[in-house]
């Protein structure tokens, strides 16, 4: 703006110099004349420069550089990853323990055959980042129901556990609780497992668990004699691991 004052000025100021060169030429005075128009020439071309320079200085500042429009875009942010001291970070995920040795199919593979014949679904875990699969099935001699879930992270499997419910649920239990007692993790005495899961089967009342740990991995045998039975089957740090959870 201030360029572009001063340009004009000048450029007015040569018009009028002009003019005063033209009155000194009329009355005589051509060595005068031709001074004044000389110095009327200069100022016009250096009025024309200033002008000409300001409009461009105006015109730059009204249009935003490339720097301001790139810090003007507002940055995305991932709702998945965490900032930290100004850094974008990844955010960990809590690996669950898992049970040594043992992978999921070991448990589905022979209970979807016959005679056992489930039928396992799956689906994503909502709170960790494992994986459920569960099936149910009425036995059609007894009318007991047999409810069995296992979770996995990858191909390991971190819990599992069986119920039986039912007036008649002994029979039932007496022969599935042993069977996935036995599972083949690794450490797990496969008879001896058997025969405390038909021992506690025996003892177990309400309210008075029978437990049994197998280098880190937990068992336990619930019930309600004679209409409820329960088996689970978990590392031991599941329950400090599931502390750990953000909700």
């Amino acid at each position: 703006m201030v360029l572009s004052t001063l340009g004009f000025l000048l450029t007015l100021t040569s018009i009028v110099g002009v003019l005063l060169a033209a009155f000194f030429f009329i009355i005589g005075k051509r060595p005068k004349a031709s001074r004044t128009f000389k110095l009327s020439l200069l100022l016009f071309a250096t009025g024309f420069v200033l002008v000409l320079a300001g409009t461009i200085t105006d015109a730059n500042k009204g249009s935003p550089t490339k720097a301001q429009i790139q810090l003007e875009q507002p940055e995305e942010h991932d709702p998945v990853v965490q900032y930290q001291n100004g850094r974008k970070e990844d955010k960990p995920e809590l690996v669950p323990p898992t049970i040594p040795g043992l992978a999921w199919v070991d448990l589905t593979l022979n209970l979807e055959k016959k005679p056992y014949d489930f039928h396992f679904d799956r689906r994503k875990s909502r709170l960790t980042p494992t994986y459920e699969r569960s099936a149910r099935k009425i036995d059609p001699d007894t009318g007991v129901e047999m409810f069995i879930q296992l979770l996995s992270y990858g191909d390991k499997v971190v819990v599992y556990e069986a119920s039986v419910a039912g007036s008649r649920a002994y029979p039932v239990a007496s022969w599935l609780i042993p069977y996935l007692a036995t599972a083949p993790f690794e450490g797990n005495p496969q008879n001896d497992s058997k025969r405390w899961a038909l021992d506690a089967l025996e003892k177990v009342r309400q309210g008075e668990p029978v437990t049994r740990r197998v280098g880190n991995v937990l068992m336990e045998i619930i019930g309600n004699p004679p209409n409820f039975y329960a088996l689970q089957v978990k590392h031991m740090d599941w329950e400090s691991y599931l502390t750990k959870i953000t909700y």
